[in-house]
C-alpha cells in the first residue's frame, strides 16, 4: 500500500491538469498582468481547485529576483533575494486565459501552443530532466496556423 504522500504525487504527475496550459505563456500572460516587464518572472503556480475536479483558476505567483553569481547554481534565479515590492499573484481563468492566448497570437504571429518555440513538453522526469517534441500545433515551426492571421496578412 502506497503513503499519502506517494499518491499524492501519482496524482500530481500523472494529472494532465498540470499541463493543460504552456506555462511559459502562462508567465507571459501573469506578467503582462504585473506590468513589470521581462524581469518579472513566475515562482509558483497551481490549478485550483485542488484535487481531480475541472480547474476553475489558475493561482499564479511571481516576482522580481536577481541571479545567482557564484556556487553550482550560477545563473539560476535566487528566490530568496526577490524583491518583495514587486511580488503579484494573480487568478486567472482558463477562458480569459485561451482568450489571451489567441490575442497573443494575433498580435505575434507566432503559436501561441509553444510560445514560438516550435516545441511542446513531452515529458518531465527526474533522471532525465525535460524532454520535447515537436508542436502539434504548428508541426514545429513556431508560425500561428490560425485563419485570423493567415488571411489578414493577404
Amino acid at each position: 500500500m502506497s503513503t499519502k504522500t506517494e499518491q499524492q504525487t501519482k496524482t500530481a504527475v500523472g494529472s494532465t491538469r498540470l499541463v493543460d496550459t504552456n506555462m511559459n505563456m502562462l508567465e507571459e500572460h501573469a506578467r503582462e498582468l504585473s506590468g513589470m516587464g521581462q524581469d518579472w518572472k513566475m515562482y509558483q503556480w497551481q490549478c485550483l481547485p485542488l484535487g481531480s475536479m475541472e480547474t476553475q483558476v489558475y493561482r499564479v505567483a511571481g516576482a522580481v529576483a536577481p541571479t545567482k553569481k557564484t556556487g553550482p547554481r550560477k545563473g539560476e534565479t535566487n528566490w530568496s533575494k526577490m524583491d518583495k515590492a514587486t511580488h503579484r499573484e494573480f487568478y486567472i481563468k482558463p477562458d480569459d486565459h485561451t482568450q489571451w492566448m489567441a490575442e497573443w497570437e494575433k498580435k505575434t504571429d507566432k503559436c501561441a501552443e509553444c510560445a514560438g518555440s516550435g516545441k511542446t513538453l513531452r515529458r518531465w522526469t527526474q533522471e532525465d530532466g525535460a524532454e520535447y517534441r515537436p508542436c502539434r500545433q504548428c508541426a514545429g515551426t513556431g508560425v500561428s496556423t490560425t485563419e485570423v492571421t493567415h488571411s489578414a496578412k493577404n
